[in-house]
This record gives structure tokens, C-alpha cells and sequence, in this order.
């Protein structure tokens, strides 16, 4: 189902099948969202919520979880980057879809689509395993690291232009920050404690609306910690360890100010207000799974 728009609006159902996973691009150039979800034995479908609000089926195999939305060219339109298992990495665009194979290996679980160096488009950052982090910028691949990394998410330091990236490994204690300076760039420690990339795990936003990006981490039992670039500081939001989060312009100032955060059954769903420095709880219900 998908929302009309407006508090008063109604919910109207668009498919009677039970959908896996699914997200938005702009895949067509024509300023208006699609989007690719996966039914699993029924395959991989679009729906043109811009054009004639159908669906068409643009794959029969259903692709693994770890596939992600990225915009690898600026051409005005997004792709979907779609891991097929043993047939390998492939992204597709188009309202009649162009496939293209990345990839002959399907990557792990830590994945991210980012821009790392202040360009117009974003780069795919992905986990091959015992092969290590790579990135793909479109048109070349580059080793980022030759570890096996088990989570990885972005900030923007120290603008809100380009975003270093933020990654735990495999065997490797504590956090670690990549900084674009030419490949294979450069790797720094942030914190010897190792996150909960289980759970939260970091969330990049700008609580003091100062147009640099602060960090949000989960260290699981040890609570929840911003870490401000400017002097690598650490401060504790709270105790309480989250199960996911997001960052949001709750106050509108065109930037993400503040965090949307689930700490699970019993607790529920807070909002932190980085410019008051403030908890509300949003609801007592814990969402299952972020969105």
C-alpha cells in the first residue's frame, strides 16, 4: 500500500502479493519516484508511480537482499543495483529496463551507495568478503581494504559535501574512518571500541546545524555516542542501545538536525533534537525494521 500524501489522505493498495524488500528511484529522468520491489518466486517488478502506475516485471529471478538504490552517472536518472547470487552484480534503469552486469561476484552484507569525493554522482562502496571493501566509481574498481568489513555507513567531514566512510572489520577491533585523497586514500581509528553493527549501528547528522556532519554511534550496552569531527570528541546521548536510526529534518532547516531512533519492545520510538539537545518518545510501539 502507499499513502496519498496528506494527513487526511487515504491508504490504496497497489499489490495483492507480499513483497520482500523493495525501494525508490528516479530511474527515468521525468522528476517523479519509482519503484523496484521483489516479490520473491514472483520475480523482481516496477511500479511507475510517475506514469501509468503499473507494474511490470523486469526481472523472473528475485535478488538477494543486499541490493541497494545509487546514481553511478549524471544523467538525471537513478539506477537500481540489483546482487543475483552466483549470476553476480547488475544494476538496471529505465522504463524499459537496460540491464548491465557489474560484477561477475555477489558482494556480502555491507554495502553502501555514497559520494566519497564531492562529485555529481555517487559511488557503490561494497563488501566482497575475504576479497575485501571495494568501490566501484562507475567506471573503475578500487580496493579500499583488504579486510573483511562487516559494516559500513558515511558522515560528512568536515562539510556537507562529500562523506568519509565509517566501517568496522572482521577480527579488526574498533572503528575506523576512510578520507578520500586520491585512491587507495587513507584509513584513521575513531574509537578502539567496536560497535553494535548489529543494531544501529552509526547514522551521520548535523545537530548544531553548523553544515558539518556529526556521528551517531551505537556501542550496543554502552549506549548510544555523537562523535564531532572538530577535536574528535565523544559525548553520550544516552544509555540505551538502539535498534535502528535515522537522521530527519524535523525542524525543517534543510538539514538533518535530528534522529529518529528505535530502542525496541518496551522503550519504543524517540526523536532527538540535536539543536535542543532533547528526547521525545514518538511512540511506545517498536517498528520492525527501519524504512
Amino acid at each position: 500500500r502507499h499513502y496519498t500524501g496528506s494527513w487526511t489522505g487515504a491508504w490504496v493498495r497497489v499489490s495483492n502479493a507480499d513483497a520482500e524488500f523493495g525501494f525508490a528511484v528516479e530511474d527515468d529522468g521525468d522528476g517523479s519516484e519509482e519503484v523496484f520491489v521483489d516479490f520473491g518466486s514472483l520475480g523482481l517488478w516496477r511500479y511507475d508511480l510517475g506514469g501509468p502506475s503499473v507494474w511490470t516485471r523486469v526481472n523472473t529471478i528475485s535478488p538477494s537482499t543486499d541490493s541497494l538504490r545509487s546514481d553511478l552517472w549524471s544523467d538525471g536518472h537513478e539506477e537500481g543495483v540489483f546482487d543475483f547470487d552466483s549470476l553476480g552484480l547488475w544494476f538496471v534503469w529505465g522504463s524499459s529496463p537496460v540491464w548491465t552486469k557489474l560484477n561477475s561476484l555477489s558482494p556480502g552484507d555491507a554495502n553502501i551507495s555514497v559520494d566519497v569525493n564531492g562529485g555529481s554522482t555517487r559511488e557503490l562502496v561494497l563488501d566482497f568478503d575475504s576479497l575485501g571493501l571495494w568501490l566501484y566509481d562507475g567506471s573503475s574498481w578500487h580496493k579500499l581494504n583488504s579486510s573483511n568489513p562487516v559494516a559500513v555507513g558515511g558522515a560528512c567531514f568536515p562539510s556537507l559535501v562529500e562523506k568519509e566512510l565509517v566501517c568496522t572489520f572482521n577480527g579488526i577491533a574498533g572503528l575506523w574512518m576512510w578520507d578520500y585523497a586520491g585512491y587507495p586514500g587513507t584509513w584513521s581509528k575513531l574509537n578502539s571500541t567496536t560497535p553494535d553493527w548489529s543494531g544501529g549501528f552509526c547514522e551521520g547528522f548535523d545537530p548544531d546545524n553548523d553544515g558539518w556532519e556529526e556521528l551517531a554511534v551505537d556501542f550496543g550496552s554502552l549506549g548510544l555516542w555523537k562523535y564531532e569531527y572538530t577535536g574528535g570528541s565523544w559525548a553520550k546521548l544516552t544509555g540505551s542501545n538502539p535498534q535502528f536510526m535515522v537522521g530527519v529534518d524535523y525542524n525543517g532547516v534543510g538539514r538533518e538536525t535530528c534522529l529518529v531512533v528505535d530502542f525496541g519492545p518496551g522503550v519504543g520510538l524517540w526523536l532527538y533534537d540535536g539543536l535542543l539537545s532533547t528526547w521525545t518518545r514518538l511512540s511506545t510501539a517498536s517498528p520492525d525494521g527501519v524504512n
